[in-house]
């Protein structure tokens, strides 16, 4: 792979399952008169972009796809923007970061909601990842702030019958869902869930499902973003030294 600390592919969607297929030894998916052809497109767009060579996927390529599925630290990313939705999953590996972005645009009916057919696949360093999943929050300054927390004197619960409080409940101008999950020798683990709502100018923590509604500062999704991380990490390192003890 490319050197430096973002390397982003833009990828049609049959080249990237092709790809993952590929490395995780699954069928392709592709069956009767469309699999040749549909394969041949697929491979030739994976040689172009640099994630294959002479029909196989280059070694780093193959590794980093499939060790995404049981990577120590994974991330699941929902952001909204109007009617955009970015859904993106990152894989936190050993020495190697992988998001998979898809976009949507939502109608007013989910039988109306367009799936952009391509994925960015974007590989980075682990100490990037704050920068890796910034890149597909709202394009909003109080959204993307770097990470600093909220002083507690800053931080305000909104009242149930305070106005501001419906606009937030009700979606506001832009949202944000992290989950952070870890791998355990069970399987996939939650670690912790957040939700936030830009409404207008003001960030708001959306918690519980009776929810509690926080006013925010800039600055306060990354900074939860790397606290969860880290904790994350020391929990699968947890888990897997209890496997060979």
């Amino acid at each position: 792979m490319d050197n430096g600390p973002i390397n982003v592919r833009r990828l049609s969607l049959l080249a990237y399952n092709t790809a993952v297929s590929s490395a995780r030894a699954e069928p392709s998916g592709l069956t009767g008169t469309s699999s040749a052809t549909g394969e041949v497109d697929a491979w030739a767009e994976l040689e172009e972009s640099g994630l294959a060579r002479d029909g196989h996927l280059t070694p780093e390529w193959a590794r980093a796809l499939a060790g995404a599925t049981s990577a120590p630290v994974t991330i699941t990313v929902a952001a909204r923007h109007d009617r955009m939705v970015f859904d993106t999953d990152v894989a936190l590996l050993r020495g190697l970061g992988l998001t998979v972005t898809q976009r949507s645009l939502v109608g007013d009916e989910p039988s109306e909601t367009l799936h952009e057919p391509v994925v960015e696949l974007v590989a980075f360093s682990p100490e990037q990842v704050w920068q890796a999943v910034r890149r597909v929050l709202p394009p909003e300054e109080t959204v993307r702030a770097d990470p600093r927390p909220t002083p507690p004197s800053q931080r305000r619960t909104l009242g149930a019958d305070e106005v501001a409080r419906e606009g937030v409940l009700a979606g506001g101008d832009a949202q944000v869902s992290l989950l952070v999950s870890i791998h355990t020798p069970q399987g996939t683990a939650p670690f912790g869930l957040h939700r936030w709502v830009l409404d207008g100018d003001d960030l708001y923590e959306v918690r519980g499902t009776d929810p509690e509604v926080v006013a925010v500062q800039p600055g306060a999704i990354a900074h939860e973003l790397v606290y969860l991380v880290t904790g994350a990490y020391s929990a699968a390192a947890t888990h897997l030294e209890s496997t060979v003890l």
